[in-house]
């Protein structure tokens, strides 16, 4: 499907809350969601092929927190590149042979700006990094959120 045709002619649905999904699953809230796509990626492809099965025809990429700055609070900000990839690999796979499009889910760095200048962060940098890593994967679109 190519997502810009499809939006001109009708409403296209998406999937819902992967984070909900998780703690609806039994997935504690402290644990790192995104790096269930590298240790868990049935229970994340799980999720994703309920959404299709539900008539979501675009699905986001379980990539929410997936920049160096939240991954940091796991000791995991070097494994940006590869918990990314990841999830579009995940993704990518549960919408095999269907006509769904995967978009890659960029979400805030957690911190405010300044916080981020006093730590010496450039944040640029880090949605860089990310937006890299799901564009080199292959998403079809990037969805910014909240």
């Amino acid at each position: 499907m190519d997502l810009l045709d499809e939006l001109e002619t009708r409403v296209v649905c998406g999937d819902g809350a992967m984070g909900t999904s998780l703690l609806n699953d039994g997935v504690p809230i402290g644990r790192c969601f995104e790096e269930l796509c590298v240790s868990e990626p049935e229970r994340i492809g799980k999720i994703h092929q309920a959404y299709i099965a539900a008539g979501a025809r675009v699905v986001k990429t379980n990539t929410f927190g997936g920049n160096a700055v939240r991954l940091e609070r796991f000791g995991m900000e070097g494994r940006v590149s590869e918990i990314n990839r990841a999830a579009v690999a995940v993704a990518k796979g549960a919408a095999k042979n269907t006509d769904v499009c995967i978009a890659g889910s960029v979400g805030p760095l957690g911190i405010t700006s300044e916080a981020a200048a006093l730590r010496g962060i450039d944040p640029a940098h880090c949605f860089r990094e990310q937006i890299t890593a799901l564009l080199e994967a292959g998403v079809d679109a990037i969805f910014f959120e909240t």
